[in-house]
């Protein structure tokens, strides 16, 4: 029997995933939890790959589908189980979250109501007619099926990218700078596996519609074949990024306490003392130029709760933490780019409390939309007054 080249980086990937899975065991660095959870989403990983070699390999082409129609069921338990183990890595890593085994269980409990549904198709419906593509009367149901299946990952994917959103805001209420390489890995990486996993339902969906207009698979098995390449070579390089990030990042990832929100959400009184503490600490004692600066750190110096600069700063300024440290960092490096020409941009940036020049450029941009080089040339032209 003949593999494709699409079959090889499939059977690749799934021996990968396990062998990344053992040797995070192995090596399971300072956060164990959240290594014990990535390992098993990449060893669920790597099995529902060699599943699926086994399906649409040996079965549809050595015709076993009697033999081993166990493996739908079993392909659709992988499907339920790969986002809720993304999604509790995520959790631990990113919150500090205990992914408490009464959690996993209620997360387990939503999801097999569409493995449940997906089976009951699967055991109502001609499984193998779906993906044969010169079938006249391919299984429409089938693909209503693996699109319930392939919604459920995609819709954990997304949960993943709120978790990261949610982790980036308490971030910028903590933190003056947000610069770092761990979290924009993470991103990274659970972008392109919610990136990858909306690609399964593109394709699941496109292989429904074929199935419902009776479309002749074979005018598109080229654009098929690409397409499964890509996804799954994709999936191949996403694995590889994750474990890296694992590896390297993680052991010193900055994961932050998950805080229960407050009983009584009401607007807190301002504190007219207490914002002009803020501005002597910014103006006078220049704070801002710490690049380590952070919430804590400064409510120390004010002798003020932490809570309480934190609510000042959100309600008088309307801002967050490090917006609000921002905007007296770019004030000091307007003055330094009109009045001090030797100093290079990049100088300047780590002058005024910036640790990269990029992070520089991008808060001087959102604030002035223009880059820190365009608005010294305009000062040099006159065309903008120096800040006192």
């Amino acid at each position: 029997m003949q593999f494709s080249p699409r079959d090889i980086v499939v059977l690749f990937s799934g021996f990968l995933g396990i062998l990344l899975a053992a040797y995070l065991l192995r090596h399971p660095g300072t956060n164990k939890r959240a290594s014990q959870w990535l390992a098993s989403f990449l060893l669920l990983q790597g099995l529902l790959l060699l599943v699926t070699v086994f399906l649409y390999r040996h079965i549809l082409y050595l015709h076993w589908e009697q033999t081993f129609r166990g493996l739908f069921y079993l392909e659709s338990t992988l499907l339920a189980l790969d986002g809720i183990f993304l999604y509790a890595y995520c959790s631990v890593l990113l919150l500090k979250r205990s992914f408490t085994w009464q959690k996993l269980l209620i997360h387990l409990g939503l999801t097999s109501i569409a493995v449940a549904v997906s089976l009951y198709i699967y055991t109502q419906s001609d499984v193998m007619s779906y993906f044969n593509p010169t079938a006249s009367d391919r299984s429409v149901s089938t693909g209503l099926g693996y699109c319930l299946m392939q919604a459920v990952r995609a819709g954990y994917g997304l949960l993943c990218l709120q978790l990261l959103g949610r982790y980036r805001a308490r971030m910028s209420q903590q933190f003056s700078n947000l610069q770092q390489r761990d979290v924009t890995w993470v991103f990274s990486v659970i972008k392109g596996f919610a990136a990858y996993r909306i690609g399964w339902l593109l394709f699941h969906g496109y292989f429904t519609a074929a199935a419902f207009y009776s479309w002749n698979m074979l005018d598109y098995k080229w654009w098929v074949g690409g397409g499964l390449f890509l996804l799954d070579f994709s999936w191949l390089i996403m694995n590889i990024g994750l474990l890296y990030f694992g590896l390297k990042y993680s052991p010193g990832f900055l994961s932050l306490a998950y805080d229960q929100p407050s009983a009584s959400p009401t607007r807190p009184e301002v504190d007219h003392a207490l914002i002009q503490k803020l501005e002597t600490s910014m103006t006078e004692s220049r704070l801002f130029a710490d690049p380590d600066l952070r919430l804590d750190d400064l409510a120390a110096k004010l002798r003020c709760p932490t809570r309480t600069v934190s609510a000042t700063i959100n309600e008088h300024y309307q801002t967050n933490f490090c917006e609000f440290i921002n905007r007296y960092r770019i004030d000091e490096a307007k003055r330094l780019l009109g009045n001090e020409k030797r100093m290079s941009v990049l100088d300047i940036s780590l002058e005024v409390g910036f640790n990269s020049k990029s992070a520089f450029n991008r808060a001087f941009k959102n604030s002035t939309a223009m880059t820190p080089l365009a608005y010294r040339k305009q000062i040099q032209s006159d065309n903008l007054q120096i800040p006192a």
